[in-house]
């Protein structure tokens, strides 16, 4: 069996349940491994072009709408996502014991991923017929620019696992907002709660008045340290600053809508609200709803206070 007579019933077969024009530029198959596949200059329609596509099959029947995937590998794909794009979606079951994504340059109509790159473990994105793409999976995920709306995101990583109920997140690091971020977390999903294990921030810029909105409703935060190193916040609208805190933030409560709680010791450099402003601040304090208590000292109109 040769592969190009393979390549004319898939592509037929693909086109009629898509309504989308496929070309395979070239397929590899020996039937000596009749269970390996490797495609390259992929192209569906004109939104999804794939450099390579390699595909292990473990076992399954096509009869029965079952296939499970030993490996499968995506290679420099370049996915244009466009509102009503629909896959075809024939399996009853599908399992991927390995899938890799690599290169990948994703668009959507407020958004791009640049340098994309995805390892996925046990996953199982139809099950029954129901497609549900990340109810149990391990992953491994980088970027090297992720841009939504005016947010932009440099290298990032995230590396965890996701089931239906929590995302566990071993290691995320990010270049943000002109600095960069550091954390381990849990988000319960059903109640949209993340707890931080661990969160750094440094040399953050945030410009407060183009904040975007994000696309899902904001989760409850909660956190026993936070390390700050040279953050600061601005609005010109405003005209609020607060320059340069640097120090720790401990039991953090923040509940959408309302003020944060938290205790606090470290420096400011600059706190700036209208025409009130004070500078080279040190000191302590605890925030919460029932109470302020706070021990400063630092400079304020040509003098110093504590």
């Amino acid at each position: 069996l040769k592969p190009e007579h393979l390549k004319g019933p898939f592509v037929a077969w693909v086109q009629q349940q898509t309504g989308l024009p496929l070309e395979i530029g070239k397929l590899n198959y020996n039937p000596l491994y009749p269970n390996i596949v490797l495609a390259e200059n992929v192209t569906l329609g004109p939104d999804i072009k794939v450099g390579k596509i390699y595909l292990e099959i473990a076992g399954g029947s096509w009869w029965q709408r079952q296939l499970h995937i030993a490996h499968l590998d995506i290679i420099n794909p370049q996915i244009t996502w466009r509102p009503g794009l629909t896959l075809p979606q024939p399996l009853r079951q599908l399992q991927v014991d390995d899938l890799t994504i690599d290169k990948l340059q994703f668009s959507w109509p407020n958004g791009s991923l640049e340098g994309g790159s995805l390892h996925l473990t046990n996953w199982q994105p139809i099950r029954n017929g129901m497609v549900i793409p990340l109810a149990e999976v391990n992953f491994d995920a980088r970027a090297d620019r992720l841009q939504y709306a005016s947010l932009s995101l440099g290298k990032t990583r995230i590396e965890g696992t996701l089931t239906a109920e929590k995302l566990s997140v071993s290691d995320l690091q990010s270049d943000l907002f002109h600095g960069g971020m550091a954390a381990e977390l849990t988000w319960d999903l059903k109640n949209n709660r993340i707890d931080f294990q661990q969160l750094a921030l440094a040399n953050w810029q945030l410009d407060l008045q183009t904040f975007p909105a994000l696309p899902l409703a904001l989760p409850q935060i909660f956190a026993d340290q936070v390390t700050l190193e040279n953050v600061s916040a601005i609005d010109l609208s405003k005209r609020f600053a607060l320059n340069q805190a640097t120090g720790t933030l401990e039991k953090l409560q923040w509940q959408p809508g309302q003020l944060p709680a938290f205790e606090y010791q470290g420096k400011l450099g600059e706190y700036t609200n209208g025409l009130f402003q004070l500078a080279e601040m040190q000191g302590e304090g605890r925030l919460r709803a029932e109470d302020w208590q706070v021990q400063l000292t630092g400079e304020a109109y040509a003098g110093k206070f504590s």
